[in-house]
C-alpha cells in the first residue's frame, strides 16, 4: 500500500495549483486555457467567462486539498475521515466541471 503522508502532499500540491490558476482565472489571465476554447469568446464576455472557469477550478482545487489533508488524518490513526475525504473530492471535481462546461457552453460562441 502506498504511503498516505506522499499521497496527501502529492493531492495537496496538485489542489493548490489548480486553485491558483483558478485564481488567476478569475483575475482575467486566461493563458492557462486552451486557446481552443477561447477563441469563439467576446472580449466582452472573456472577464466573465475567466470569472466562471476561475470559480470551477477553484472548487476542485479545494476539493483536493480536504482531499489531502484527508489523507494526513488518516495517517495517524486518530481519525476514519479519508471516506470523507473522497466524497468531497468527488463531489467537488463533479461540481467544479459542471461549472467549467457550463461556462464553456455559455460563453464559447461564434464571433459576429
Amino acid at each position: 500500500m502506498e504511503n498516505p503522508i506522499t499521497t496527501g502532499i502529492i493531492i495537496l500540491v496538485v489542489g493548490i495549483i489548480i486553485t491558483l490558476i483558478g485564481i488567476s482565472n478569475i483575475r482575467g489571465n486566461l493563458s492557462a486555457i486552451h486557446a481552443h476554447h477561447t477563441k469563439n469568446i467576446t472580449e466582452e464576455d472573456k472577464p466573465k467567462f475567466g470569472k466562471v472557469v476561475g470559480v470551477g477550478h477553484i472548487i476542485i482545487g479545494i476539493s483536493l486539498i480536504i482531499n489531502g489533508i484527508s489523507c494526513f488524518l488518516e495517517s495517524s490513526k486518530h481519525f476514519n475521515i479519508y471516506t470523507i475525504g473522497n466524497i468531497v473530492l468527488i463531489t467537488g471535481t463533479i461540481v467544479g466541471l459542471v461549472i467549467i462546461f457550463y461556462s464553456l457552453f455559455k460563453y464559447n460562441r461564434k464571433n459576429k
